[in-house]
C-alpha cells in the first residue's frame, strides 16, 4: 500500500465505500471503481481482499474497521497461534523486532504491562497506529526505526522477551534459510542476550528443526503448531544462561476457533524403537505437526499403533481408534506397485479420480497422477509408499472422518 492510499483510506468516505463493498469480489469491485476519478480503486480492492482472508485468519478482529497490507497480511500470525504464544510467554516488557501488521503485539498487550513495536515500513507502522486507536489499546509504543539500531540504542536490559519473526522475503521470494533473513538471528543473538534472558524466534513451517538444535545451542523448547491440520508456524524458545540443554518438542494442535485440540510433547532426539507391521484394516496419517516435531515414534506407542515401514510416519492398527490426532482411514485393499496391474485395477472399480499421497516413493503425486490418468478429489484416498519389506504398495483406503 502507498502512502497517500492509506491516507485516503483513512477518509470515512473512502472507509464507507470499503465496508459497503468487502463482501463483494475484489477484482469486480476494482473494475467498477475504476472510473471514479475521486475513489482509490486499487487500494480499496486490496482491503476487500485483505478481509476476506481476514475472515478466516483473524475471525475476532475483522469488524473492528482495521486495515491491512496485502503482503503483511500473509506473514502475520494467524489469530489463533497468536493467541497460543500468549500462553507460553508473559511479563513486565516485551520488544518485538519485526512489528509488520503487528497482529502478535495486539495479543501480547494482554500479558505484559507493555509491548515496543519496532517496524522500520513507514506505511506498515501507520497502518498499526490507526488499527491500535480502532482497538482502543494503549500499552503498545510504536518505534518507526530500525529494530537492530534501536535495540543498540536502548541502554537498559530491561526485556522480559524479545520476539522476531525474520521477514522471508526477498525481491518476492520466498527463503526459509535464517541466513537470508532479516533481521540475521544468527548475527544478532549477543545483542539480543544484552538485552533480554528470553528470545521467541518464529520460523517458516518448512523450517527443519534439527538445524535449529544445531544452530543454537540456547535452544531449549520447539513448538510446531497447526491449525485445522495445517502446519502454521514454528517457534523457537531460548535463553540466555542455558547451554545445550535437552530440548523439549512439543506438537500443538489447534482449530481456527483457537481452542487447544491437543498438546504432545517429548524430547528432541530421543526416540523410541519403530514397531513394524504388516498393514492392518486400519490407516492412520499423524497430524503435520507430529510429523514435524518427530513425535510419531511416541505417539504410535501411547496409542499402540505399528509402523507399516521405517521410512514413512504411517501407522496401522487392526482396531479403529475413536480419537486420534491426525487423519484416519478405512483400507479397501492393498496392490503392490505394477502399474498394469494398478491400471487394470482402476479401470475395473471405475476410478477416475482420487485424492494420492506419497510418502517415501520414487514418483511425485503429479507424476502418479499423469501415470494413472487420475483427477483430484472423491472419496478414494491412494496413498503410495512401502511395505515392511521395502517393497513399493498402493493402499486403497476411505476416510473415516
Amino acid at each position: 500500500m502507498l502512502k497517500e492510499e492509506l491516507e485516503q483510506l483513512k477518509n470515512p468516505e473512502i472507509f464507507d465505500v470499503f465496508l459497503e463493498n468487502r463482501e463483494n469480489p475484489s477484482k469486480e469491485l476494482s473494475l467498477k471503481l475504476r472510473n471514479k476519478n475521486n475513489i482509490p480503486h486499487r487500494a480499496i480492492s486490496e482491503q476487500v481482499a485483505c478481509y476476506q482472508k481476514a475472515k478466516i485468519k483473524l475471525p475476532h478482529l475483522i469488524d473492528k474497521y482495521l486495515l491491512y497490507d496485502k503482503i503483511a497480511l500473509e506473514q502475520a500470525s494467524s489469530e489463533a497461534t497468536a493467541i497460543f504464544k500468549t500462553s507460553l510467554i508473559f511479563g513486565k516488557k516485551i520488544i518485538d523486532l519485526t512489528g509488520g501488521l503487528g497482529i502478535d503485539d495486539i495479543f501480547f498487550s494482554t500479558n505484559f504491562l507493555k509491548v515496543t513495536y519496532c517496524e522500520i515500513n513507514e506505511v506498515l507502522t501507520e497502518i498499526f497506529a490507526h488499527n491500535l486507536k480502532q482497538l482502543q489499546i494503549k500499552n503498545i509504543e510504536i518505534v518507526n526505526f530500525d529494530s537492530i539500531e534501536y535495540l543498540k540504542n536502548k541502554k537498559d536490559s530491561s526485556f522480559d522477551w524479545i520476539y522476531i519473526d525474520p521477514s522471508r522475503r526477498d525481491a518476492n521470494r520466498r527463503s526459509v534459510d535464517l541466513k537470508y533473513c532479516t533481521p540475521n538471528v544468527f548475527k544478532n543473538m549477543p545483542l539480543f542476550f544484552q538485552k533480554s534472558k528470553n528470545v521467541m524466534i518464529k520460523v517458516a513451517p518448512a523450517y527443519d528443526i534439527t538445524e535449529a538444535a544445531r544452530k543454537f545451542p540456547n535452544l531449549t523448547e520447539i513448538f510446531v503448531i497447526s491449525v485445522d491440520g495445517e502446519c502454521k508456524e514454528v517457534l523457537l524458545i531460548l535463553k540466555k544462561n542455558v547451554f545445550n540443554a535437552k530440548i523439549k518438542s512439543f506438537a500443538i494442535l489447534l482449530n481456527s476457533k483457537s481452542e487447544h485440540k491437543q498438546i504432545i510433547s517429548h524430547v528432541l532426539f530421543e526416540k523410541e524403537v519403530n514397531i513394524l507391521s504388516e498393514i492392518k484394516s486400519y490407516f492412520y496419517e499423524p497430524d503435520c505437526s507430529i510429523i514435524k516435531s518427530d513425535l510419531v515414534h511416541f505417539l504410535a506407542k501411547d496409542l499402540n499403533l505399528s509402523f507399516i515401514n521405517n521410512n514413512s510416519p504411517f501407522l496401522t492398527n487392526s482396531k479403529l481408534l475413536s480419537s486420534f490426532p491426525g487423519r484416519r482411514f478405512k483400507i479397501i485393499t492393498l496392490l503392490i506397485y505394477n502399474e498394469k496391474e494398478i491400471k487394470k485395477y482402476l479401470k475395473t472399480n471405475g476410478i477416475l479420480k482420487a485424492n494420492v499421497a506419497r510418502r517415501g516413493f520414487r514418483l511425485s503425486v503429479e507424476e502418479i497422477r499423469r501415470v494413472f490418468k487420475l483427477k483430484d478429489g472423491g472419496d478414494l484416498y491412494l496413498f503410495f509408499t512401502s511395505d515392511l519389506n521395502k517393497q513399493a504398495i498402493m493402499i486403497v483406503t476411505t476416510k473415516i472422518n
